[in-house]
């Protein structure tokens, strides 16, 4: 895999993650109020279009009460499959 095979499949991933963890209950919003960061930056890692830093993902971790390993861990569904639907 290429870097930059590499680089999509992790904005997928962080993104196919972040969608699961916010769930319907958390706006993306209220995920910027609580991060401090931009909406829209927390737009553009929603949606796979940017590679978020370590700092940006530890403070979305936080927001959402979980690790920075969560958000890079295998999604549950193939993130390649949710990018192509999105």
């Amino acid at each position: 895999m290429s870097t930059v095979e590499t680089d999509e499949y992790v904005k997928a991933a962080v993104s196919a993650n972040l969608k699961e963890l916010m769930g319907d209950e958390l706006s993306q919003s209220e995920l910027s109020r609580r991060t401090g960061d931009p909406i829209t930056t927390i737009n553009q890692v929603f949606h796979g279009h940017v590679m978020p830093g370590a700092g940006l993902l530890a403070r979305i971790a936080d927001a959402l009460g979980t690790t920075v390993d969560a958000l890079l861990s295998r999604p549950k569904k193939n993130p390649e499959k949710s990018r192509r639907s999105a």
